[in-house]
């Protein structure tokens, strides 16, 4: 599956249309990591942990529309787009992570 940011490919057609993909997850972060992590920043230091949930994140959504793309009849989505989220209470920090683009067939150019 090619999935791309953008809505035209070069040297390649789109033949057909086959509806938009929609993804979102949810995640928490520990408390400890987050307390971990909120040290670093006063440091200066940067939070490996939030960047590794955010990538998290965004693998598991992108793969969600790879999956719902393929049982459309797509072999590729464009017009990709990530967004992020945050919720944090005294307890936990919910990370939200959503994407969605278009399910289309792409052919190379003749």
């Amino acid at each position: 599956m090619k999935i791309y940011t953008m809505d035209r490919i070069p040297n390649m057609e789109i033949t057909e249309a086959k509806g938009a993909v929609l993804n979102e997850q949810v995640f928490s972060v520990d408390i400890v990591t987050d307390t971990l992590s909120g040290l670093g920043s006063i440091f200066g230091g940067h939070s490996s942990s939030y960047t590794d949930e955010y990538r998290k994140g965004r693998e598991a959504v992108v793969k969600g529309l790879e999956e719902k793309a393929e049982k459309m009849g797509a072999n590729a989505i464009v017009g990709l787009k990530v967004q992020y989220g945050q919720f944090i209470n005294s307890e936990i920090m919910i990370i939200t992570v959503a994407a969605n683009g278009t399910a289309v067939v792409i052919e190379p150019l003749k």
